[in-house]
């Protein structure tokens, strides 16, 4: 939650894990054929943007303000990746290196390397030439888009990516 509050504070407001109410929205939006209104997209933003909770470090304490169900996947893979690098590392010491790779989220440690090809967003097919190639060491990445996970909204396709400061689909960004 602190790492939470911190991108949402370094992002100005772009991430916040109070969009899983946007997202459902959204979900729903593709089931029924149609897009949420202008209103409707206004109340969630205002929903989104109150203060959900408060951190208090020091007595261990995490307090709810609000009862807006909060999605933790943006950080959630990344920590618990850290987690199993670390305690792999510890566990057996003998490893010189190791790659990690949960769902799309993937990190290289110690002495591994990894060679990561990046998907272009616009060119989804199997056989398409990759957007980028890179060499991974000691280095982790994550990658998510409209060309993996998206929806269909009265015939329009929309991410799954959302912008909480607008309650819209982030169609501008086709891949992050």
């Amino acid at each position: 939650i602190k790492r939470c509050e911190d991108w949402t504070r370094f992002s100005g407001g772009a991430f916040n894990p109070a969009v899983e109410v946007i997202s459902r929205r959204w979900r729903q939006a593709a089931a029924d054929g149609i897009e949420p209104t202008a209103a409707e997209l206004q109340q969630l933003v205002s929903m989104v943007s109150q203060r959900h909770w408060q951190c208090q470090a020091e007595q261990g304490r995490l307090v709810r303000h609000s009862e807006q169900p909060l999605t933790l996947n943006a950080i959630a893979k990344g920590s618990i990746i850290d987690s199993v690098v670390l305690a792999l590392q510890s566990e057996f010491p003998q490893i010189e290196g190791l790659v990690v790779n949960v769902g799309g989220d993937l990190r290289v440690a110690g002495a591994g390397h990894c060679t990561v090809t990046i998907p272009a967003p616009a060119r989804d097919a199997l056989n398409a030439a990759p957007l980028a190639v890179l060499q991974l060491s000691d280095r982790a990445i994550a990658t998510s888009g409209m060309s993996e996970r998206s929806w269909n909204v009265g015939g329009r396709s929309v991410s799954h990516i959302f912008d909480p400061r607008t309650a819209n689909p982030c169609v501008h960004v086709p891949s992050a």
